[in-house]
């Protein structure tokens, strides 16, 4: 907690312009198109997602659950299948129990024509489409990360934003910091104070997104997503890491194995 309060104390505080600094609105902007021309690419490329969860009391960081999903294109869109539970396979009956719903979920998709179909996804959005006419942004300053040359932009929500309705107006909820690769105007890692309740996530709470780029396009690495501090100090994370990335075709899909 200490860290992300010092990074907020820099991102807050009246630095001046950064020397051949672009226009700060006009930088969100390209980042926004270039996600738009990015997100064609990183669309078929998907593999294994762990999702731990802890709770967190003063130093102390406890585990308190992990799932792992592996991820496929079903009939055109993403599909996320229970594989493991605390890093172990499921057992026979349990797995058969996901394959049968993985099943139904390719019938319906099937026979459903997309514009009817119901997102069946427990995801939650935070693209920066919807938070760029909501946010004042400014550049706080040159820097790097990861090995790459970044603008630190500060988005601050203005008080007249919409209200976040949807699972993917993260946006509409939050303050943003968002590192901004300078040459590719795609970011490399965005920190999210949520300011407007949303989804599950209260005031205070906090999203961070990290991306890599070793398979060409750009891809989610990780995400946290930290609870506001209740009364006694204590809050929760849930961390999500992305690994095993495969490109997949258009109607790709696992295949089945049945259990024996």
């Amino acid at each position: 907690m200490k860290r992300l309060l010092s990074v907020c104390l820099i991102a807050c505080a009246r630095l001046p312009g950064e020397s051949g600094a672009p226009d700060a609105t006009s930088l969100m902007q390209e980042s926004v198109r270039a996600e738009d021309v990015n997100q064609l690419a990183a669309a078929s490329w998907l593999g294994r997602e762990d999702i731990r969860h802890f709770a967190i009391a003063g130093r102390k960081r406890k585990l308190t659950g992990w799932e792992t999903y592996e991820a496929s294109i079903l009939e055109g869109r993403p599909y996320y299948r229970k594989i493991a539970i605390a890093g172990r396979p499921l057992p026979a009956k349990q797995a058969s129990e996901e394959d049968e719903r993985m099943d139904a979920e390719l019938q319906y998709r099937k026979n459903t024509p997309r514009k009817d179909q119901t997102a069946n996804d427990r995801r939650i959005g935070f693209g920066l489409k919807s938070a760029l006419p909501a946010h004042a942004f400014k550049i706080l300053r040159a820097e790097e990360l990861r090995g790459r040359r970044v603008w630190l932009v500060l988005g601050t929500l203005q008080v007249d934003a919409p209200e976040p309705v949807t699972t993917s107006d993260g946006g509409l909820s939050s303050d943003l910091l968002a590192w901004v690769d300078q040459d590719t105007k795609l970011t490399l890692r965005e920190e999210l104070t949520v300011r407007k309740p949303w989804a599950s996530l209260r005031p205070g709470s906090t999203v961070i997104l990290e991306f890599d780029f070793s398979f060409g396009p750009r891809l989610v690495s990780r995400i946290l997503l930290r609870s506001a501090p209740n009364e006694n100090g204590r809050f929760t994370e849930t961390e999500q890491i992305y690994s095993d990335c495969k490109k997949f075709g258009a109607e790709s899909q696992i295949i089945l194995q049945p259990h024996r």
